[in-house]
């Protein structure tokens, strides 16, 4: 990464409600807490026995778990690369609701879902590899609050190892 100086971003950074995501990021090299929470999930995610089971009724199924992780990589990589470029646009919130609602999982192959989660973090991977320390720094607005480029890496990660978590949990 062109990326020297490795810190956790600071709490002005991000809204308090991705303050759970941050800080379940162990290491300050964002880049490689990447790879390590993709080959958790990997690896959890071709132990899966039933791609619909749902642990409760009214709870996603694990597909849509791995849809919902995904979905919001996309949008969170976005937001990066938008603030990263100098994009002023204060850029919306998603409804985590609606997109999964807007989502037929039951013919979707748990395999396609792994296919693009990989493809999906390798091209996440190579975006924040491309920015620089300045990039990395710069702030802009979404869902109506700053973020920062920084944190909006450690939310993907830390996002990511909070759902993986509830899948280990409670879908096995």
């Amino acid at each position: 990464a062109k990326y020297c100086e490795m810190r956790k971003p600071e709490s002005n950074e991000y809204a308090s409600f991705y303050k759970g995501y941050v800080d379940s990021v162990e290491g300050i090299d964002i880049i490689n807490e990447l790879i390590i929470v993709s080959e958790k999930s990997i690896t959890v995610f071709n132990s899966i026995i039933d791609g619909n089971f749902t642990y409760e009724k009214g709870k996603w199924s694990a597909k849509e778990l791995i849809r919902h992780i995904i979905d919001t990589e996309w949008v969170m990589s976005y937001r990066a690369l938008c603030i990263a470029r100098g994009d002023k646009t204060s850029l919306p919130g998603f409804d985590q609701d609606q997109y999964q609602a807007n989502c037929d999982m039951a013919d979707t192959k748990l395999s396609s879902l792994i296919d693009e989660y990989k493809s999906l973090r390798l091209a996440t991977i190579s975006l924040f590899n491309s920015f620089n320390e300045a990039q990395y720094n710069t702030t802009g607005k979404a869902s109506g609050w700053n973020i920062s480029v920084l944190a909006l890496a450690f939310i993907i990660a830390g996002h990511n190892k909070h759902h993986l978590k509830i899948l280990s949990e409670r879908y096995f």
